[in-house]
């Protein structure tokens, strides 16, 4: 499993828990107004079975919310990643393929001092499967260009290929990104797929540590 997928995993895991945790704590709360509302000999005949289902119920709540904060210490802890290494460090480990391939990756000036409020392992992770998205269907000596661009709230990575083939499927693009997309829309960033004639290209938005740490953001 993929650092992406596993993360993307524990994330529904976690969501399903606090889904959990929620509904218990609505049913609690509806079984408090049941008690006030209606007298006990509607109830099961008797106090008793009603403190029962009380306390029945605030025990699962707890427990589940235990299950739910150990769960959440799976996920990983956002962090601060600076975005010119990590496009280095996912270039880094294809150089040979694209020497191979006689394909090359042209990257745009990027500001060597943006930071990125992602984990280094789980947002390099992400750029790679972007790369290898597009150099899967790059023919030899085809080029993928990686642009840079400061939005409101993110910091967007654009990569495309411009090919002399017929670009895949856009929908089949985004059935091979689909955890990756699962991440960002967590992370509040967003993956979007565009396919032309003759270009393909991923963007991603990637939420930014300048808005992270502003403290009237």
């Amino acid at each position: 499993m993929s650092t992406i997928d596993g993360y993307c995993s524990w994330v529904a895991i976690h969501a399903s828990s606090r889904r959990m945790v929620n509904r218990l704590t609505a049913v609690t709360a509806q079984l408090e107004l049941l008690g006030e509302e209606e007298p006990p000999s509607t109830i099961g005949g008797s106090p008793s079975l009603l403190e029962s289902l009380r306390a029945e119920m605030a025990a699962s709540t707890r427990g589940a919310k235990v299950l739910s904060d150990a769960i959440a210490l799976h996920l990983p802890s956002p962090s601060v990643t600076n975005l010119f290494a990590v496009l280095r460090d996912a270039i880094a480990p294809r150089e040979r393929y694209l020497r191979r391939r006689e394909t090359r990756i042209v990257l745009a000036p990027i500001p060597r001092a943006i930071e990125i409020a992602i984990e280094p392992d789980v947002v390099l992770a992400a750029v790679g499967a972007v790369l290898d998205v597009l150099l899967q269907s790059a023919l030899p000596s085809e080029t993928v260009h990686i642009a840079y661009e400061r939005c409101a709230s993110s910091d967007v990575l654009r990569a495309s290929l411009l090919t002399r083939a017929t670009p895949p499927d856009g929908g089949l693009i985004e059935s091979e990104l689909a955890s990756l997309r699962t991440w960002l829309e967590a992370r509040g960033g967003s993956l979007e797929v565009v396919r032309a004639e003759t270009e393909l290209s991923v963007s991603l938005a990637i939420p930014s540590a300048l808005v992270q740490s502003d403290p009237s953001a």
